[in-house]
């Protein structure tokens, strides 16, 4: 038997006539199909080409930030930033006793300093 008589032997495909027809309803599953992967590929594209930004720039963005503020919200920020990278920090150099007595006073610049020291060394 060749491949030509078995070929025209062969029973023809019986399949219902509903699934022959390409419906309003296939296209719309082809469309949410396609929305589908077009948000899965936007997430992974997003996920591998953002910029991961560094714990020093980080810092160095919230110290800019917090410069622009009152003294008195400054100095909280700047003791919230000190105690998230080096809580001992804040004791030595004096930061709660400018933030709880208005008599004394402290720089700004030091506090800074001692945040990005904190910051390059933390894990």
């Amino acid at each position: 038997m060749t491949q030509e008589e078995l070929l025209a032997n062969l029973a023809p495909i019986r399949i219902p006539l509903s699934f022959a027809e390409f419906t309003f309803r296939d296209a719309l599953l082809a469309l949410c199909l396609g929305l589908l992967v077009g948000l899965l590929l936007v997430k992974v594209i997003a996920l591998v080409t953002t910029r991961k930004v560094s714990r020093v720039d980080q810092v160095r963005a919230d110290i800019a930030k917090l410069a622009t503020l009152k003294e008195e919200a400054r100095l909280v920020g700047l003791a919230e930033l000190l105690k998230r990278y080096d809580e001992p920090a804040a004791g030595r150099l004096g930061l709660l006793e400018a933030m709880y007595n208005p008599s004394v006073s402290t720089d700004p610049v030091l506090l800074e300093q001692a945040i990005m020291t904190a910051a390059r060394s933390a894990k």
